[in-house]
């Protein structure tokens, strides 16, 4: 076939095919986000050498911390579960299983029991 042959060109997508195809798009990069940063935020703690310490220095901020996590897991089983990112879920959970005993203070800190 040469180049110069006469043929038509693809055809575009309509416009709200493309939109819908963008908002597929956005909608999975934000979950696979969210689930890097839950991954981040695990094995920066409980990774680190000394995780105690690492509790430590966030001294009132831990309680935050660990709060907004949980409330991210929850959102991210409820709306994942079963489905394609379910491996991704199966690493948080166990990564969360393997979480130590801790308490949080009222003031927000964390200590390891």
């Amino acid at each position: 076939m040469s180049i110069l042959n006469k043929t038509t060109p693809p055809a575009q997508p309509a416009d709200e095919t493309r939109r819908a195809s963008r908002v597929i798009n956005i909608a999975n990069r934000s979950t696979e986000q969210m689930i890097r940063s839950v991954n981040q935020g695990l094995d920066t703690i409980w990774n680190a050498p000394d995780p105690a310490a690492v509790l430590t220095a966030l001294g009132t901020d831990a309680g935050a911390a660990f709060a907004l996590n949980t409330a991210t897991i929850a959102f991210l089983v409820e709306q994942l579960a079963g489905g394609d990112y379910q491996s991704d879920l199966d690493e948080i959970l166990a990564k969360v299983a393997a979480i130590p005993a801790h308490t949080i203070a009222k003031d927000g800190s964390v200590k390891l029991k």
